[in-house]
């Protein structure tokens, strides 16, 4: 397979799970073992290969989920150098156990990558570190002093308003031991039926617009139930972030691409302090930056403009991306 200078390495990979092992984690028994292997098929892969792949949909969903979830490591990854040992440890035990495919219940190793992944996004901004039992990534800052993030992947479109209610009411325990602000993570793969699913695209911009696209429905969504009357998020919140991965077959040229769109937005934009917008502004250079496609800190739509028929959005954007340029002819 061709290969872009942002796709997955065997290398990469190695290096990182390494680490890993450094840590006293057992990776070779892991589903991450099965990633790897299906990576080297992948980069060992013609043609031959891509058309016996669309014949299996058991293959897709293996291969795409290799994609995502080993993207998301590197990117956690970035992180680890900053954390406890002892509970970074911990935190790859549970994230290497589970299933090679995403489960159709809540699923505890996913969820515990993408509180990883979110400390490696707001590390270039804060301290960030672990807890034991508390909340998902604590964050410490000069000016704001101590706040929390919480982390959920909602099952659906409709299950982001409790969801979010539910971050609010985590938010608002963990101002007894001290936080001053929170930060509300969505992961939205399973939303947007990213998780070991397969989608394809004619070209790289086709691919990464259709998912930067997707995010922003997503982004839009969290702000619009943010300010729902039934959420209970607000203002225990006032930042939230969308991190969307997911894994396109690109067709010219010819790879299996793995993506991730991260979107932070400020969830009371007017009412928030000149303190609290420039802590939460960018430093540039992040951790995230090779893979990250279109990384930015914005306000999505008002609540007021919110993209009307959410659910319809990502259904029509998940059609786009799989049959553009008629998927079913060889790149």
């Amino acid at each position: 397979m061709d290969q872009t200078v942002d796709t997955l390495t065997v290398e990469d990979v190695d290096a990182v799970l390494a680490r890993v092992a450094g840590l006293g984690v057992d990776w070779r028994t892991s589903r991450f073992a099965t990633y790897r292997e299906e990576l080297v098929a992948q980069r060992a892969a013609d043609r031959a290969f891509i058309e016996a792949f669309r014949r299996d949909e058991g293959r897709q969903r293996l291969s795409f989920e290799t994609g995502a979830q080993l993207l998301q490591l590197l990117l956690a990854a970035t992180v680890w150098d900053r954390l406890d040992r002892h509970l970074l440890k911990r935190a790859l035990e549970t994230v290497f156990a589970g299933a090679a495919l995403d489960p159709p219940d809540d699923d505890r190793p996913r969820n515990t990558l993408l509180e990883l992944v979110a400390a490696a996004n707001l590390a270039d901004r804060f301290q960030v570190s672990l807890t034991a039992n508390a909340e998902d990534v604590r964050l410490d800052h000069a000016v704001l002093g101590q706040g929390a993030v919480e982390c959920k992947r909602p099952k659906g479109i409709d299950n982001i308003l409790p969801n979010l209610s539910k971050i609010g009411a985590q938010l608002r325990a963990r101002e007894k031991s001290g936080s001053r602000f929170g930060v509300a993570v969505i992961g939205g793969d399973r939303i947007a039926r990213l998780a070991s699913q397969a989608h394809e695209a004619p070209t790289i911009e086709i691919a990464d617009t259709s998912m930067e696209e997707l995010a922003r429905i997503l982004a839009d969504r969290v702000l619009k139930d943010a300010w729902n009357v039934a959420c209970d998020l607000l203002p225990a919140a006032c930042y939230a972030t969308v991190i969307v991965t997911g894994s396109i077959l690109v067709r010219e040229p010819l790879h299996i691409r793995p993506v991730c769109e991260v979107i932070d937005f400020h969830l009371a934009r007017a009412s928030v302090s000149a303190d609290v917008h420039e802590a939460f502004r960018p430093k540039g250079g992040g951790p995230l930056s090779r893979f990250v496609v279109h990384e930015r800190t914005e306000t999505p739509s008002s609540p007021g403009n919110t993209i009307n028929g959410d659910r319809a959005a990502v259904t029509a954007l998940e059609t786009d991306i799989v049959i553009r340029g008629e998927p079913g002819k060889a790149g």
